[in-house]
């Protein structure tokens, strides 16, 4: 299984396919699903992200920058509160301490935001596919969630989406891990 999260679902969801000796199936964890919309600046910009708290910790316009970016190491504690509340608001401080330096700070070069990513449903399709929704995102809204998983039931019919929904934040890496590991196993 490969698991992607956030911005990774725009590369691993068209990647994975072409390997199904290394994965048979893929779990997007509240994470780009380009099955309806071919750049993730689609879903970025649509109106159900508008809540989105993320907006406020790139350095700029991503449909500008052609980028997501956030800056996890930034020694600014005003930065780091709001990235804290943004990507782990139920995890412990001490645990989002640990964790931050471990946050990408964009998408990788290959797969900028305005991109498009093409699924087809001969391949992507053909793959066991769950999307797990994070109910209290507020990186990526429930809303956009949503419209992402719908648009992607749509894309391949006849070929669910298994979509569940997880507590909490963004990242239940690092607040719930164990519940976690459970929905990955399901």
């Amino acid at each position: 299984m490969l698991v992607a999260h956030r911005t990774d679902g725009s590369p691993a969801s068209p990647a994975a396919p072409y390997a199904p000796e290394l994965a048979d199936r893929i779990a997007c964890l509240s994470a780009s699903l380009p099955a309806g919309r071919p750049r993730l600046s689609d879903h970025l910009g649509a109106p159900e992200n508008a809540t989105a708290r993320e907006q406020s910790l790139n350095p700029g316009d991503p449909q500008a920058l052609d980028a997501v970016r956030i800056d996890p190491l930034r020694p600014d504690s005003a930065y780091a509160e709001e990235l804290r509340q943004t990507q782990y608001h139920d995890t412990p401080a001490d645990r989002f301490d640990r964790r931050r330096s471990a946050l990408s700070p964009g998408l990788p070069p290959a797969v900028p935001a305005a991109a498009p990513v093409t699924l087809t449903a001969a391949r992507w399709g053909r793959m066991r596919r769950a999307f797990l929704r994070c109910a209290q995102d507020r990186a990526l809204p429930g809303a956009v969630q949503d419209l992402m998983t719908a648009e992607a039931g749509r894309a391949v019919p006849g070929q669910p989406l298994t979509v569940r929904t997880l507590p909490g934040s963004h990242s239940p890496i690092a607040a719930r891990p164990r519940e976690l590991a459970g929905a990955l196993v399901r």
